[in-house]
């Protein structure tokens, strides 16, 4: 933004210094020598002109220059600073002759301002001279005169009553060669009207950049104190498809634009206008309309913004943030509260990428880093609620980690951590969470479709990942969890008829009836989209289970096989051991007499033995 300030004060340069001179034409060659000299002494840089300049009288003192170079600073070659096809000033003509100068309008036609950092690093928007020799003041106050000993270029302006300011066909480029970063303003237009120099400023236009066209209006209340080093109050406002915002507030120090006031930002898509500054995400359904209002304090590098407003996704929050632009590592750093929070596109975001991008390099962290706390009086995950819970994700350096404070869901709670670190070998990522007091019927019906558990669940998971692409990460997927319910029963399965499986399997099979138990548990292995677990056990009133699964993410597949102990009251001493098998879909699984180890116990043969 300053760099495009300090183009055009050196147009208003020109514009002041043909106003300055327009009086004293008295020939085509005196009036080229004397405005390239006027131009070069505001600026300080040295100015041609390749056309002849064409004067008219009614019915307005007309000035056109044609072909107007202003060079690049000494030793810096490359295209020139500001180019224009012509410049047009209207003068008032009755004024003149009464001593003032009052502006008409003054036009710039197809001017090309051309910014540029060289090799070496030289800006050649740097070493201009101030467009007005005013010391700064204080607001409101008067602006000060340079010394009457000062030379030509610093003394003070003449009295000149100004007007309309327009720019037709414009464009500003931007080249790092350095870098090798190029960026372009095209179709430049703009109307801009300042009556005096200690009058108000304001106007409006458009301009064309990466491919959006962008209208603009902007005021500025006092700009000569601006332009000076002072404050100003003002007023800026852009409009584009991507993006509406706009600032009111003041302003100071031009060169490196310090700012204090209200800010407003609308987008109908994050995800686009991240694309439109050169961030594209790919397609996706989430980072959609996104909101942000607060009292903004920009004073370069630091940005600050409180008492704001933010929504994301239609989620919304209130809080405070802030953002220091160090080089091109940005840094944020942000709190918000929000009575609602929904994250289910985003777990379903996730899901999606680790099915259908397999082959996509995951790209963690970039340049900059993050560092951001949100507490939400309801958080809804799928079909998860959660209350009272505090999020805290940080980033940076190749590092995320976010950690879920201790949250309250399904009559219980827990807390979970996520955290990777990206290397030359990929991705590394670690995924803890602990869970106390839930109803298990929850999760397990909501999550896994099972519905017919239910009891107090507390436990513990540690999954690690490791990949470059989100398939490796989907396939090396490791770790174990452990979880024990308490007082629950398993509906739709009496044990009375498990113990009768041998003699009567059709009846196990029947639907009804159900089995209360004191503890159910186990440890579950995970292994890619594999689970298994070795140690499943049940207790209750007269009966024991031990049991061994595995089972499928992809197909939600289930196969194993256990034991049932079963203490008959006739017979307390003398447990008889029931094996059967295990198949079917975990949502929904079918008990089968295992023959061939009630065969090896001296029981039934097995079929065709």
């Amino acid at each position: 933004m300053k760099r495009i300030i300090a183009a055009l004060l050196v147009l208003l340069a020109v514009f002041v210094a043909v106003i300055a001179i327009a009086p004293l034409f008295l020939s085509t060659d005196a009036a080229k020598k004397r405005i390239a000299e006027e131009i070069s002494g505001w600026t300080g840089r040295q100015v041609t002109l390749t056309g002849e300049p064409e004067v008219s009288l009614f019915p307005t003192l007309t000035v056109t220059l044609h072909g107007i170079n202003i060079a690049n600073p000494a030793g810096m070659g490359g295209p020139p600073f500001i180019s224009m096809e012509a410049v047009v000033g209207r003068i008032k003509l009755l004024p003149l002759f009464l001593g003032r100068t009052e502006i008409a309008e003054f036009s710039l036609i197809k001017p090309r301002i051309n910014l540029r950092i060289a090799a070496d690093g030289r800006q050649n928007w740097r070493e201009i001279k101030p467009l007005l020799p005013i010391a700064p003041t204080k607001p409101g106050g008067a602006a000060k005169p340079a010394e009457s000993g000062a030379p030509p270029s610093a003394r003070p302006a003449p009295t000149i009553t100004l007007g309309r300011f327009v720019m037709q066909g414009g464009i500003i480029t931007f080249e790092n060669e350095r870098t090798g970063e190029h960026d372009a303003l095209n179709a430049v237009d703009i109307d801009f009207s300042w009556p005096s120099l200690t009058s108000p400023a304001s106007g409006s236009g458009s301009f064309v950049w990466r491919g959006e066209t962008v209208e603009f209006d902007a005021s500025v209340g006092r700009p000569l104190e601006l332009m000076g080093g002072d404050t100003s109050n003002m007023h800026v406002a852009l409009s584009s498809t991507p993006v509406r915002f706009s600032f009111d507030g003041t302003g100071g120090r031009i060169q490196s634009l310090q700012l204090d006031g209200q800010l407003k930002l609308k987008t109908p898509s994050m995800r686009r206008l991240m694309e439109w500054f050169g961030s594209p995400l790919g397609p996706g359904n989430i980072l959609g309309p996104a909101e942000l209002n607060g009292h903004v304090a920009w004073n370069r590098p630091d940005l600050a913004i409180d008492k704001a407003s933010l929504s994301l996704d239609g989620n919304a929050a209130e809080g405070a943030m802030s953002v220091r632009f160090d080089g091109d590592r940005p840094s944020l750093q942000g709190t918000f509260a929000a009575d609602k929070l929904d994250v289910t596109p985003y777990i379903d975001a996730l899901r999606e990428k680790l099915a259908t991008a397999g082959h996509e390099e995951i790209m963690l962290a970039g340049e900059g880093s993050l560092d951001l706390r949100v507490s939400a009086a309801e958080l809804i995950a799928g079909p998860t609620q959660l209350t009272s819970t505090a999020l805290w994700a940080t980033m940076g350096g190749g590092k995320l980690s976010i950690d879920l404070g201790e949250a309250h869901a399904y009559g219980g709670e827990g807390q979970a951590k996520l955290s990777a670190a990206m290397d030359d070998a990929g991705v590394t990522a670690n995924f803890t969470a602990q869970f106390d007091g839930i109803a298990a019927a929850g999760p397990l019906g909501d999550y896994l479709g099972i519905g017919a558990l239910s009891g107090t669940g507390s436990g513990d998971v540690e999954i690690t990942a490791a990949g470059r692409t989100w398939g490796e990460v989907a396939k090396g997927l490791s770790g174990s969890a452990k979880a024990t319910l308490a007082d629950g029963a398993l509906a739709g399965l009496d044990i009375a008829r498990l113990a009768n499986i041998a003699t009567d399997p059709e009846g196990v099979a029947e639907k009804g009836g159900s089995t209360a138990f004191s503890e159910l548990g186990g440890t579950l292995t995970v292994a890619g989209a594999k689970l298994t677990s070795g140690d499943i056990h049940a207790e209750g009133d007269g009966f024991a289970i031990r049991a061994e699964a595995t089972a499928s993410v992809l197909d939600a597949s289930l196969t194993g096989s256990g034991t049932l102990s079963v203490v008959k009251p006739d017979q307390p001493t003398q447990p008889s051991a029931v094996p059967f098998l295990i198949k079917g879909k975990w949502s929904e699984p079918v008990l089968l007499p295992d023959y061939a180890r009630q065969g090896s116990a001296g029981g039934p043969p097995t079929p065709g033995g």
